[in-house]
């Protein structure tokens, strides 16, 4: 050991210190290290503590703490001992020194490019992601590199010229890393539309981080969608695709704020379960170590969030994946994620109300978009009575009027009739531009489709002029200078037609389509 300490002290000179390293916990035990005087960093800690750092924590590689940040850096330093003693090996292995982080490489990546702005002009940034357009304009290559922020202009100048000649040999799509200075775009290349669009990366360096073959389709063509999705790592870079996930991630966001604000518990439920009676079909999953046993994936997780009500969990949620064996429709396949909730104590207009909140943060915080507070509230039957939906799209002025005090003295018995009835029903709907859209066998084929939902009959008066009373009512054909009259209009008395447009407004070229139903 005399030896050793003998060959360090010739080794290290005046500007080398001795630094004793502690192996355990116990300082009694470690390793000297010879560390240049002008790496030590004096630090307040214990012996415990700059134990952990080192040892537990390891060698940490540049890329950790913000440069100029002040925080320590352990760096494997060159070999100062070398000795054929199996201690000094240990110390030539555990060489560690202190420095300063400004000594380091850059970062992997510092910054992303929809984060490159005219704050950041003077200052080096490390930028990594695709290359999604190259231009070369005769003596100068712009590169346009693309992360999920968005986009940030790349300019390899030929004064740099091992970097420019690595630039001419990049191609579209190709994974880069870029070193450089952020400057203002010249006058007049100025970009609104992007996030980075008031400046530019002058390039240091490069880094070929993953080359790509000739893609199968660009990312702004449209292809069909067995295409998409045999490429699929492709189809998820274009933009609408991921756009549509940031916005399911944003939504998902949104609720679990909302639904934590207001003392809901996330509690996850096991997708390995028994079969239990829904409204669909199970999946079942053979298990490995029940043979002829199966499990069944949930339609819903109905039984265990029942379960927790009953255990005290008055508000439960869960954004839950489902599974449900049955054939495909507009709104659901065989897997789907659904927002599920439970409560207890609440009643129906408090439980109304928080899922209206729900709704109208989720639109805000999302789409920016303000809702009334409180929302328009309909019942069941004024929706049926008004709309035949228990779910109408308001958007749609489509609106059912009851005209039964209209045609109770009809001679026409089809509607005369259900308007006598108490439990019968006649309505009319009007059809703005119907009277120029609709023919006549699409009239009929209407006709046809109220009968399979219990209406005993359909007709319709297509309206030119209101103000022409019986005439206006009638439609005259182009070819022909026979005027049809509108069965409807007919056959209405006449003193009731003049109080028809009040009841139903219409405008010139509408239609209006009559319909009556007996219980």
């Amino acid at each position: 050991m005399a030896e050793d300490f003998e060959e360090i002290r010739r080794r290290q000179g005046a500007d080398m210190v001795n630094v004793f390293v502690p192996t355990t916990p116990n300082p009694t035990t470690g390793f000297l290290i010879a560390v240049d005087r002008t790496e030590i960093i004096l630090m307040d800690m214990t012996v415990d503590d700059a134990f952990k750092m080192i040892f537990t924590l390891g060698v940490i590689t540049p890329g950790g703490p913000p440069k100029d940040s002040g925080a320590p850096l352990l760096r494997r330093s060159n070999p100062l001992v070398t000795s054929r003693d199996s201690v000094a090996g240990r110390v030539d292995r555990a060489c560690l020194a202190l420095t300063s982080l400004a000594d380091s490489p850059m970062p992997m990546r510092t910054h992303y490019c929809g984060e490159v702005n005219e704050r950041l002009v003077g200052t080096s940034v490390s930028v990594a992601g695709w290359i999604h357009r190259r231009r070369d304009h005769g003596g100068v290559i712009f590169v346009d590199l693309r992360d999920r922020s968005g986009l940030l202009q790349i300019v390899f100048d030929p004064d740099a010229a091992e970097v420019f000649a690595g630039a001419e040999r990049l191609r579209g799509e190709w994974v880069l890393r870029v070193q450089g200075t952020v400057r203002p775009r010249p006058e007049g290349t100025v970009n609104p539309n992007l996030a980075s669009g008031q400046v530019e990366l002058l390039a240091t360096a490069i880094e070929v981080l993953n080359r790509a073959e000739p893609l199968p389709f660009q990312l702004d063509e449209e292809v069909r969608e067995e295409t998409r999705l045999k490429y699929r790592y492709i189809d998820l870079r274009r933009d609408v695709m991921q756009h549509r996930l940031r916005l399911r991630h944003a939504v998902t966001r949104a609720m679990r704020e909302y639904l934590d604000k207001h003392g809901f518990v996330d509690v996850e439920t096991p997708m390995l379960t028994k079969a239990t009676p829904e409204g669909a079909r199970d999946y079942l999953v053979p298990s490995r170590t029940q043979a002829g046993k199966f499990f069944a994936l949930p339609q819903s997780p109905q039984i265990f969030k029942q379960l927790l009500m009953m255990a005290g969990f008055d508000r439960y949620y869960q954004i839950v994946r489902c599974f449900r064996d049955e054939d495909l429709r507009a709104d659901r396949q065989p897997e789907f994620t659904q927002l599920d909730i439970e409560t207890s104590f609440l009643t129906r207009d408090e439980i109304t109300d928080l899922m209206e909140g729900l709704v109208r943060e989720l639109f805000h915080k999302v789409l920016g978009v303000k809702l009334p507070d409180p929302m328009p509230r309909m019942t069941y039957a004024e929706a049926m009575r008004r709309y035949a939906s228990d779910k109408p799209d308001l958007r749609i002025p489509l609106e059912l009027v009851d005209v039964a005090d209209l045609v109770k003295d009809s001679e026409f018995k089809v509607f005369a009739a259900p308007a006598a009835d108490k439990d019968g029903r006649v309505a009319a709907l009007r059809v703005p531009g119907g009277g120029e859209k609709l023919s006549r066998k699409q009239i009929d084929d209407y006709q046809a489709y109220v009968a399979r939902y219990g209406a005993k009959g359909l007709a319709y008066v297509k309206v030119n002029d209101a103000s022409k009373g019986r005439e206006g009512c009638s439609r005259r054909s182009s070819s022909s200078s026979r005027t049809p009259r509108s069965p409807a209009c007919s056959s209405a008395p006449v003193p009731r037609r003049a109080t028809w447009s009040s009841s139903v407004p219409t405008r010139p070229g509408s239609s209006t389509i009559r319909s009556a139903r007996c219980a």
